[in-house]
């Protein structure tokens, strides 16, 4: 059964929200979802809109937050080649 995830970005000023989120079967497919978003940034360098206090939460159905991404931080590491790494340092559930 799949579930519905939202993205929004967030910093000190500003929040995108993600009306519309997409289908996944589970957090884990979500998350993998919101990697592939962010490595898509840092190829298309639309990255470089984004500094340092830019954060992707992740929230369910209900609108409860339940995972975050620091961005930068996220795709430093994934630039580094430290992909596994980033994923264990820079994702943390809530």
């Amino acid at each position: 059964m799949t579930q519905r995830f939202y993205f929004d970005l967030v910093n000190r000023e500003t929040v995108i929200s993600d009306p519309c989120g997409i289908e996944a079967s589970d957090l884990e497919a979500a998350v993998v979802a919101a990697e592939a978003a962010l490595q898509e940034l840092r190829v298309t360098g639309e990255v470089h809109e984004f500094d340092g206090a830019w954060t992707l939460l992740i929230r369910d159905e209900c609108g409860t937050l339940i995972q975050r991404l620091e961005i930068m931080a996220y795709l430093g590491v994934i630039y580094l080649g430290g992909y596994l790494l980033g994923v264990f340092l820079f994702l943390s559930e809530i």
